[in-house]
């Protein structure tokens, strides 16, 4: 998360935005080329040369961040552990409003997290092939989050981080209700398709306003320990989320479960209008 607390020091406020939807895009580019990419040279190359070039191309990615030069703030020779390491943190939940944001944070991207936890399955239950569940979620609808990422940097621009962000919210969670049609027992894949596309888009979208929003949530002298608290709630919350949906499918069904999926995402939502959780 380094790389985004810097970020959040490089770019002005009306350019995190767009800054945000390039990092977005390219976390998910390098999750196809890290992920298809690195599958098809093993299975060509070896692990050996898979390996070599893998290492290559990290080492490639070093040069931009070395030759860098950051402004470093000078720390008190006197600062203990406990100032320099959890001070940042209670720092942060000291602000106003901190721990609503932080709810909202967890439960805007829990429902996104609880839905994609259970698609896999799901379309393995509807009889989908290995290879037409890679191309459809691995491939397909990982194109459309980029290009949606990038639609969406434009859009917060223009709109605002705040409007974005319950904009974009709102229609997440509407759309995931779209995973209903194949929970329900519809397996054709050009359906399939449109549901995943629209799904996939609109939830990136959502993703990328968050971040833009989480930056505006840092302080630039903790601006690393600020960002990766935020993110580290992301994902604590979809390591449950991910629990509970493998339970709540199991006892209940997929329908209901992304039921409760999009009413995560949209009481999310109706935090941030109405309580006024973000600043």
């Amino acid at each position: 998360m380094r790389n985004a607390g810097l970020a959040v020091n490089l770019l002005e406020p009306r350019e995190r935005g767009l800054g945000n939807a390039i990092q977005a895009g390219g976390n998910v580019f390098g999750a196809i080329i890290g992920g298809g990419g690195a599958l098809i040279l093993l299975d060509r190359i070896g692990w050996r040369y898979s390996l070599i070039i893998m290492s290559v191309v990290i080492l490639l990615t070093l040069i931009p961040v070395l030759l860098h030069q950051e402004q470093v703030s000078k720390k008190s020779q006197k600062s203990n552990f406990f100032k320099s390491y959890f001070q940042p943190f209670i720092n942060f939940l000291s602000r106003p409003k901190a721990l609503p944001w932080l709810f909202v944070v967890l439960l805007y991207m829990g429902g996104e997290m609880m839905s994609g936890t259970m698609l896999r399955p799901l379309f393995v239950d509807r009889g989908l092939s290995l290879s037409d569940i890679g191309l459809m979620l691995g491939i397909v609808s990982y194109n459309v989050r980029i290009v949606s990422a990038l639609i969406a940097g434009v859009l917060i621009t223009h709109l605002g981080r705040l409007r974005s962000l319950a904009l974009f919210g709102f229609a997440a969670s509407m759309v995931t209700l779209l995973y209903i049609i194949p929970a329900i027992g519809i397996s054709s894949l050009p359906v399939l398709y449109a549901v995943s596309i629209t799904v996939n888009a609109a939830q990136s979208m959502a993703y990328t306003a968050l971040l833009s929003a989480m930056m505006d949530k840092c302080e630039p002298a903790t601006a690393a320990t600020d960002y990766t608290f935020q993110v580290s709630v992301v994902y604590i919350g979809g390591i449950a989320a991910s629990v509970l949906s493998g339970a709540i499918a199991s006892a209940t069904g997929y329908t209901f479960m992304f039921i409760i999926s999009a009413a995560l995402s949209f009481l999310s939502v109706l935090l941030i209008t109405n309580l006024r959780a973000y600043n």
